[in-house]
């Protein structure tokens, strides 16, 4: 890792990344989103010179109430930069009528959480 990229690592994150939505309990929450660490991480290190690898996805529970499938799936996933590996979980859920949108929308929150917490 070059002197720069120390640099850009170490400076705190611009404000203007942060987004925000309603948490549980009415609650603001600000987070980053996922395509923004990706364009961050292509930014500091390259197109070819880090890599994501999701080494596990499991379903924690799939439950159909009131016409509504409630899905959540736990995600493990590595980040490889350079030298140094960056493991991380997370459990994404969701509550949706469609079987199979509940399905994609709880991996693919898992996933990109299990990303950005690596990052």
């Amino acid at each position: 890792m070059n002197e720069k990229q120390r640099e850009q690592l170490l400076k705190p994150i611009n404000e203007s990344r942060i987004a925000q939505r309603k948490g549980g309990g009415g609650r603001m929450l600000s987070y980053l989103e996922a395509w923004d660490c990706r364009a961050h991480m292509i930014r500091i290190f390259g197109f070819a010179e880090w890599s994501w690898i999701v080494t596990s996805a499991e379903l924690v529970y799939e439950d159909e109430k009131d016409g509504k499938w409630d899905v959540a799936y736990k995600v493990l996933g590595a980040l490889y930069v350079n030298d140094a590996t960056y493991a991380e979980a997370a459990i994404g859920s969701s509550r949706l009528p469609s079987r199979g949108e509940a399905h994609d929308i709880a991996i693919k929150s898992a996933e990109s959480d299990a990303f950005k917490r690596a990052a």
